[in-house]
């Protein structure tokens, strides 16, 4: 059992997986506000 690893670690790649999403998430979000912002001064400018 120790071996194979199922019942010692069976939680840290889903902690891994949703750390990567959460993360991803976060950075489309201040990518998007950051694009916002600036494709709303562009279009206030012309």
């Amino acid at each position: 059992m120790e071996g194979f690893g199922y019942g010692y670690k069976p939680i840290p790649p889903y902690f891994l997986a949703l750390n990567v999403v959460s993360d991803t998430v976060l950075l489309l979000f201040y990518y998007g506000v950051a694009w916002f912002t600036y494709s709303g001064n562009n279009h206030l400018r012309l």
